[in-house]
């Protein structure tokens, strides 16, 4: 068997509405947000047509590159991205859900 690596980004998906959330604030996927039918259209593809490494939606390819050529910077940038996603999410109570 082929070893694969698939790199999609956040997806628009009900994860965030089904997942333990203890912050303080709504769930919400890291931008950019991709929709998952993109993803699911590229791995049926990739059936008929494999590929070694394939970047799917919108930021992958680009935070590839990024990360190979700086991945300080792009694990720096991610960790900031990521927070104000977060904090800047709507209010929201406790929810138990799949951690």
């Amino acid at each position: 068997m082929e070893k694969r690596l698939d790199i999609p980004m956040a997806m628009d998906t009900e994860f965030f509405d089904n997942a333990a959330n203890y912050s303080g604030h709504k769930a919400v996927p890291i931008p950019p947000v991709n929709d998952a039918d993109k993803v699911v259209d590229v791995l049926v593809d990739l059936v008929s047509n494999p590929k070694p490494e394939t970047p799917v939606g919108t930021g992958s390819g680009v935070f590839t590159v990024m990360d190979a050529m700086s991945p300080g910077l792009t694990e720096a940038m991610m960790a900031k991205n990521t927070s104000n996603a977060q904090k800047n999410a709507p209010p929201a109570g406790p929810t138990e859900g799949n951690l």
